[in-house]
């Protein structure tokens, strides 16, 4: 816990207390992946199959969200839960995204809360524990310009994630973080980062792939995204 943000010790320490009997979603293969958030944009035009199974994997996060809203702080909102082996020991964990409420006295022009990503383990005595959280990865509602909510969406494979956010306006930006775990420090690491950013008009396109050799060692906790040099169009 030591390497939490401060912001989130209340919060993953809450969670703790209030989650102890949260059931985690069963136990997953170890070559199993959680499939990524589907909008109705990616389905679209989609066989009848990916259709069928996407509805399925609403139905699955339906279930899910009943077992995770024990880790959401009061006033506050699971966005999304996204289903995996995060630490790659083949039980079951989830990944929460969780809309926090505004501040008080929110000045007009000014933004709300970034969201609260939190990770929960399950473990062998069937209880889910939260394991680690940041604030920063995911902005508020109202950071992503003309395009609305930044939000895109997550997706847990086996030993990691992935946290993919856009908006913009004529501009397009997309920004994708990837984080892997190290069972020796028992912690997630930045592993890539993607900025990529599209003029809707002309189709000029500027994309840069960031490693976590050029950006260093950093742990999921510790990860701020303004410090992942922009990209800009030529």
């Amino acid at each position: 816990m030591k390497y939490l943000p401060v912001v989130l010790g209340a919060v993953l320490a809450t969670a703790a207390a209030t989650a102890c009997n949260s059931q985690p979603p069963g136990v997953v293969a170890a070559s199993a992946a959680a499939a990524p958030v589907t909008t109705p944009a990616q389905d679209a035009g989609g066989s009848n199959m990916q259709l069928k199974e996407a509805g399925l994997m609403e139905m699955e996060r339906s279930a899910a969200k009943d077992d995770a809203k024990a880790f959401v702080p009061a006033g506050a909102r699971l966005l999304e839960i996204s289903k995996g082996d995060l630490n790659g020991d083949g039980i079951g964990d989830a990944l929460l995204v969780i809309d926090r409420p505004a501040p008080d006295k929110l000045a007009a022009g000014d933004d709300g809360s970034n969201r609260i990503v939190m990770l929960v383990l399950g473990s062998a005595d069937g209880k889910w524990h939260p394991a680690a959280g940041n604030d920063k990865l995911v902005p508020c509602s109202t950071c992503g310009g003309v395009m609305g909510d930044p939000f895109g969406y997550t997706r847990v494979f086996v030993g990691g994630f992935t946290v993919v956010n856009s908006g913009g306006s004529r501009e397009r930006w997309t920004d994708s973080y990837t984080f892997r775990y190290a069972p020796a420090e028992k912690a997630w690491w930045l592993e890539s980062v993607s900025r990529q950013v599209i003029d809707t008009d002309t189709d000029a396109e500027t994309k840069k792939d960031f490693t976590a050799a050029e950006l260093g060692k950093v742990r999921f906790e510790d990860f701020d995204p303004s410090s992942v040099p922009e990209v800009t169009l030529p």
